[in-house]
């Protein structure tokens, strides 16, 4: 749904922070855009160079909080950051499963604050968050220059508040944002419709199930 979020407009190059095996990456670099994508674990950055070969995109095993950038500038920042702090959470024994829940190399503040000289007025954020932490968030960005445009929530059935939230982000603009709810259940999938074909190429290349889309790997 990151990635969905960022097609409601126009954009030619990207970064792809916390890239994983590269899910959003893969989507977005279609249509004949590239992009750089940044994962800090060796394993999973290894795996994004070879899902994403062939396609324009550079993968960096780094730290993107320390990361030296040679002069990029991207149209689009996208990311599905980790969301539970170690005081917060539980954390997995799997240090894979734990980096990407945990905050263990920092936060989608750090990945703003880290990424902001490579942005240009124009440019804007799309991530994944959980949505009780939105209020505090969103005066941190916004003290930051960064305002919601599009706000995407992720309910569950008979449920009032959501769980979930996709943003996107854009610069020294305040504006009411569009806001659009989703459920858990069919419409889930509206807004991923468009990169199904793409995402059913990917489960295939990476061994997985067709369910995988409605079980956290569509969310990205």
């Amino acid at each position: 749904m990151v990635a969905a979020l960022a097609e409601q407009e126009t954009f030619r190059t990207f970064l792809d922070v916390g890239a994983g095996c590269g899910v959003i990456a893969y989507l977005l670099g279609h249509s004949g855009r590239t992009g750089t994508a940044v994962e800090i674990q060796s394993e999973l950055a290894e795996h994004a160079r070879l899902n994403l070969s062939g396609l324009e995109i550079c993968v960096w095993h780094a730290d993107v909080r320390k990361h030296v950038w040679d002069g990029e500038h991207f149209d689009l920042v996208a990311s599905n950051p980790p969301y539970a702090s170690k005081e917060n959470g539980r954390m997995s024994p799997n240090y894979q499963r734990a980096s990407a829940r945990m905050t263990l190399h920092g936060d989608v503040l750090d990945f703003f604050d880290a990424t902001q000289s490579v942005v240009h007025k124009r440019s804007v954020w799309c991530f994944s968050m959980v949505s009780q932490d939105w209020p505090l968030l969103r005066t941190q960005l916004q003290k930051r220059g960064w305002f919601a445009q599009i706000i995407w929530s992720l309910k569950k059935p008979n449920h009032e508040d959501p769980f979930r939230l996709f943003l996107r982000m854009i610069r020294d603009e305040v504006r009411e944002p569009v806001r659009i709810d989703y459920t858990t259940t069919t419409d889930v999938l509206q807004p991923i419709h468009p990169h199904i074909p793409l995402l059913d190429d990917l489960i295939h290349m990476l061994g997985l199930e067709r369910r995988a889309i409605g079980n956290g790997f569509g969310y990205d």
